[in-house]
């Protein structure tokens, strides 16, 4: 009766890096989306377009597509780009999907699949 001694190393590729779906909305793609926000305690209501930008500036965004916020106290939010929701359909024209892009972190905000 004897042993045997076994010793298996394994080298695993890194994993690869999680898919963007909205990959392909780009600035350039402003058109209306069936999505709109509201705030609770003015009632201003914004609709989105496929590529909206949030930011502060009313002199580089453009209030028909961009959400302007421009209520005092709010010196956190960028002037420009704070954040960017990308809008698009899926693969039926009756299911829409959503994605908010952080600048700050460069990346869309949670690990959802969209």
């Amino acid at each position: 009766k004897g042993t045997v001694t076994v010793r298996v190393e394994l080298d695993l590729p890194p994993p690869p890096k999680p898919v963007d779906p909205a990959a392909h909305v780009t600035a350039d793609d402003r058109r209306p989306a069936p999505f709109q926000l509201r705030c609770l305690d003015t009632g201003r209501t914004q609709r989105l377009a496929c590529y909206t930008v949030i930011g502060r500036s009313k002199k580089y965004l453009d209030p028909r597509y961009d959400l302007i916020l421009d209520s005092p106290g709010i010196c956190d939010v960028a002037r420009i780009e704070h954040a960017v929701i990308k809008c698009w359909c899926g693969a039926d024209p009756t299911s829409w999907r959503a994605r908010v892009y952080n600048f700050q972190m460069g990346r869309g905000a949670g690990l959802g699949a969209g």
